[in-house]
């Protein structure tokens, strides 16, 4: 379940900022609220943030003639502080900019119904417009002023499954002179109805020829919300002691900043349970983000009375400095001058990462101190999902493999061409070395020296209390560079399960294809089991498992030994 509120459309007549109006923020950015569909539970007066809400629109999009956006919701206790908050962009620059400049935002004013504080939840709309959208230009394209998420009751998973991601699509929205949405098309046919009714919502200052109002259509991106994601218990989770993340001292000579969104459980004691990462700009943060977590202390959700457990998401944001500058460190290059790329695969704004995973340094590799780098390069398809990999070079064909293994997981908000989705070709390269705390964390070296120096050690299956639970498993990828001539195959992934349940050191014991055996192992490094326990104490133990790929769907795994 999730603590992050309904969210449906920003009105005009209701400002959580400025309030009775929408709050023009420099010349390209507003921000308005969100209210909630349930009326009947809204608070007297809402929470208010103490200080505006003042993100800058990003550097690299400023030439962009896209119309960009970002929905945030938020939980807030009866002392106005946060509980949640949680943003979704239409890209990930926008997100950066939301988070970096709300991570230093403070307090709340708490909700009040009569003279009593409560807890509440609400939302925002930070609309990124384009310089050709300004209000003080005679000849201008509509301006997006008030927007809202679009809820897609179809768009769910099971009841015990987590709350499948929010998507992004582009739909072209017709608007009279008066900027009111008259049609939307150019959607996927199932969402049409859905969008011609929720759009109606949206506001637009109309386009202008020689300072006049006149009708026209956009080409505007629309944030879609799982309806599995508003499934909400009666008392949310109230978190009573929030350890602020440590910015990790190998990633400080760097000075990188990032967010990383974890998921986690918080149990009928208020404890955090199996927390793992959902997305990530900046892999290198992932431990420090869920070793935080770890020592988060909730008053738990209740249903009827009872506490239940609550699954949660949380976005951290690690910065060095409170300004929030620092560059994001994603190293991702432009294949070829464009003017050298098929027509097909030129485009006029560039595809943005959504999330990265870190590749697995080969075992072989790791334990014999060996380095060096590869380079992957990729196709991204209009939807952003990676459509092929290539391997361009590599110091060693195993890094090669590792690197297009990872690569293929990468997630991209799509290239634009003529204000349309696009493929794009680009660039990956990623050095190996034992000395990247990004890639070989504290916590890989503990249990690779346990290994080396006391092997006797780590548990056998006989040594263990009780049979080790799968808390978070997802199955492999079949390996994009394989679908052009698929092929059924196999791996046996040996690897070991640390006292916290996590995956550490996977390696190929055997694959009937290298791809096969790099893709399995990237995906089992990200899976979680429950502690391993040897007579009450907890340590580590040896799994082997054997995973059958069937071309193309997923992959399925079962005990090896």
């Amino acid at each position: 379940m999730s603590p992050f509120p309904r969210l449906h459309r920003c009105s005009l007549g209701f400002g959580l900022i400025v309030a009775g109006a929408t709050q023009l923020l420099a010349q390209d950015v507003t921000v308005c609220a969100i209210p909630s569909t349930r009326p009947e539970s809204a608070s007297d007066v809402a929470a208010q943030l103490k200080r505006p809400l003042r993100p800058e629109f990003p550097k690299d999009l400023r030439k962009t003639a896209e119309i960009g956006w970002a929905a945030v919701s938020y939980v807030v206790d009866e002392k106005g502080g946060i509980i949640a908050w949680r943003v979704d962009a239409t890209q990930p620059a926008l997100a950066a900019a939301v988070e970096m400049a709300t991570a230093n935002r403070g307090k709340f004013m708490a909700a009040r119904r009569g003279d009593v504080p409560v807890i509440s939840s609400g939302g925002l709309a930070v609309v990124f417009n384009p310089a050709s959208a300004a209000s003080e230009i005679p000849d201008a394209t509509p301006r997006l002023l008030v927007a809202s998420p679009i809820v897609d009751p179809k768009l769910k998973n099971g009841p015990k499954d987590p709350p499948p991601a929010p998507v992004v699509i582009w739909g072209t929205i017709a608007l009279d002179e008066r900027g009111q949405v008259t049609a939307v098309r150019n959607v996927p046919g199932e969402l049409q109805s859905l969008l011609d009714r929720s759009l109606q919502q949206w506001r637009f200052a109309p386009a202008r020829r020689g300072g006049v109002a006149i009708a026209a259509e956009v080409h505007a991106p629309i944030i879609i919300l799982p309806a599995d994601r508003l499934r909400e218990i009666e008392v949310q989770p109230r978190w009573v002691k929030r350890i602020p993340p440590e910015y990790p001292l190998a990633m400080r000579q760097s000075g990188l900043r990032g967010s990383v969104v974890v998921e986690f459980t918080v149990d009928i004691e208020g404890r955090v349970r199996d927390p793992i990462v959902i997305t990530t700009l900046n892999p290198g943060f992932n431990e420090a983000a869920l070793t935080a977590i770890r020592k988060w202390k909730f008053q738990p959700g209740k249903n009827g009375g009872v506490p239940v457990e609550v699954r949660l998401q949380q976005s951290i944001v690690f910065q060095l400095d409170q300004s929030g500058g620092g560059a994001d460190g994603i190293v991702v290059q432009h294949k070829a001058n464009q003017a050298k790329l098929p027509e097909a695969l030129r485009y006029d704004v560039a595809p943005q990462t959504k999330a990265l995973v870190m590749p697995v340094y080969p075992y072989a590799l790791l334990a014999g101190g060996g380095k060096g780098k590869a380079q992957v390069s990729l196709l991204i398809g209009p939807d952003g999902k990676v459509v092929d990999t290539l391997i361009v070079k590599a110091d060693h064909p195993e890094l090669g493999f590792a690197l297009q293994a990872a690569v293929e997981l990468f997630e991209y908000t799509p290239a634009l061409k003529a204000a349309a989705p696009t493929q794009a070709l680009l660039a990956f390269t990623q050095e190996f070395s034992r000395d990247m705390e990004s890639i070989v964390t504290v916590e890989d070296r503990a249990v690779l020296k346990l290994e080396k120096k006391q092997p006797e050690k780590i548990l056998r299956p006989t040594d263990l209390d009780h049979k080790i639970n799968v808390i978070h498993q997802r199955p492999p990828l079949y390996p994009r560079s394989l679908h052009a001539n698929p092929v059924k195959g196999e791996a046996v992934i040996e690897f070991l399960i640390d006292e916290k349940g996590a995956v550490r050191l996977p390696r190929i014991i055997s694959a009937t294809k290298p791809q096969f055996g790099y893709a399995a192992v990237q995906a089992v490094s990200a899976w979680q089991f429950s502690p391993p326990l040897s007579k009450g104490k907890l340590g580590v133990t040896r799994v082997r498992i054997l995973i059958g790929f069937s071309s193309p769907v997923a992959a399925e795994s079962k005990p090896a030994s």
